[in-house]
């Protein structure tokens, strides 16, 4: 239903989660033979959390949604299905320090049978009902314990997150315990960090990281959420309806769990000053699917749902407007397919979760984006996006109409796209992460070999 505006687990293999090609600018320390590579076997084992919601995409848990889309494709590289060990949110929020203490020990324990770790990193994850250093240093440890076991296995951490709020020199207690994680990324160390875009590369390495430990890897691009559902003719025949859609109009979209860094309220705005001709589709909410409502107190998150929906009725228009509340994953392809533009008005410091964005640039439709960093980053790659001045409503507004009046760009957009979209499949980068694991296990083969000969 759409609302119109009118334990702790056990190590499993191929557990189901319930709930990018690209290079890799600076990540070994030697240069390795991709024939000496690609003959070492790597039986990666997965770090993660469970989501809370299995069949909503949209749902605010990057690390949940990753791995759900990516495990598939591995399993695919590897032949048989990936390792994981996963820990469920709700439980894992409620254990208190020594808990959890615990919890990783009993991790790093049953760890030990694996020659590659990844872990997926987001600093929530170690946040609890304790001090904030105590988290990291809660993250620090697990680091430490992982180093300790095997010197030949390498450990990725991928960070989800911008690390940003780490550089506060007010948070004092926060950067010494986050000093400990920094000596792990050190040359001759275990520890590789893997980030998204540049951005956060770059935080890390200026927090201490050594730049040779980052790995820029790209996200994916989710071609297979979109491929594995048909088009519902009812769902779309409902959208046509409720915006009263007309051959001539132009639908406009926008993506994604509803939070203020992705400024939805900049695609009504912008609708404001577009003929009437122009509806808005907004695929996405802050709850449970089929109940977004203006009468629901469920945070700070639901409260800027309740904004926005302010906003549609205060600039008069409730009848061009659907916001479709947190969606079931097979209804995504049908409200693409309704979609003639879709915009990403992110925040110019957006630098987050880039899930809904793989998503977008997924969708076979042309992308009017901000000049964000996540999207400067793939404008320099393809060439595949509108961008626009981040936060600047009047600009989107141009290039929504000046797109609209281009076949020609559309068409080139289009094609870009998909050729982007075909480099950063999951299957690519899948590929890519089990390359990286096989080249980190040979230089850490070469080390240990070199250091011992040294020895004698």
């Amino acid at each position: 239903m759409m609302t119109q505006i009118t334990s702790h687990n056990t190590i499993q293999n191929g557990t189901e989660l319930p709930l990018a090609t690209g290079t890799v600018e600076a990540s070994l320390n030697t240069v390795v033979s991709p024939q000496l590579a690609s003959a070492i076997a790597v039986s990666p084992l997965y770090w993660g959390s469970f989501a809370e919601q299995a069949n909503h995409l949209g749902a605010n848990n990057p690390i949940a949604t990753y791995l759900h889309q990516l495990l598939p494709a591995l399993e695919q590289a590897l032949g048989k299905p990936p390792a994981t060990y996963l820990v469920e949110s709700k439980i894992f929020k409620k254990l208190n320090l020594k808990q959890r203490t615990a919890y990783l020990e009993t991790f790093v324990e049953q760890a030990q049978r694996f020659d590659c770790i990844h872990l997926q990193h987001e600093f929530s994850v170690f946040s609890g009902q304790y001090l904030p250093h105590q988290g990291i240093q809660l993250f620090a440890g697990l680091l430490e314990a992982l180093a300790s076991q095997q010197a030949s296995r390498p450990v990725f951490t991928t960070f989800h997150q911008s690390s940003v709020h780490l550089q506060s020199p007010l948070k004092v207690l926060d950067q010494l315990a986050w000093k400990n994680v920094v000596k792990q990324f050190q040359v001759g160390t275990v520890h590789w960090a893997i980030c998204h875009h540049a951005q956060i590369r770059q935080q890390l390495i200026t927090s201490g990281f050594a730049p040779e430990k980052v790995c820029l890897i790209p996200y994916f691009v989710s071609k297979q959420t979109l491929q594995q559902h048909p088009i519902q003719p009812q769902l779309k025949n409902e959208i046509r309806q409720r915006l009263k859609l007309k051959s001539t109009d132009t639908v406009l979209g926008v993506l994604g769990f509803m939070t203020p860094t992705k400024r939805f309220e900049d695609a009504i705005k912008a609708l404001s000053f577009l003929p009437s001709s122009y509806k808005l589709l907004m695929i996405g909410g802050t709850q449970g699917a089929g109940t977004t409502s203006v009468n629901h107190s469920a945070g700070k998150e639901a409260s800027y749902e309740e904004r926005l929906v302010r906003l549609v009725y205060e600039a008069g228009l409730q009848n061009r407007v659907i916001i479709t509340g947190l969606f079931l994953n097979e209804q995504l392809p049908t409200y693409l397919d309704c979609v003639d533009f879709l915009i990403a008005p992110y925040s110019q410091n957006f630098s987050g979760n880039f899930g809904s964005a793989s998503l977008v640039l997924a969708a076979k439709t042309p992308v009017i984006a901000s000049n964000c960093p996540v999207f400067l980053e793939v404008q320099h790659q393809s060439q595949c996006l509108a961008l626009f001045q981040a936060e600047d409503v009047e600009d989107l507004v141009n290039t929504i109409k000046q797109l609209a009046t281009s076949p020609q760009q559309q068409t080139f957009l289009v094609q870009a796209l998909n050729q982007y979209a075909e480099d950063h499949c999951e299957q690519s980068i899948a590929k890519l992460l089990l390359q990286t694991y096989a080249n980190a296990k040979v230089t850490l083969l070469a080390t240990n070999t070199q250091q011992k000969s040294q020895a004698v």
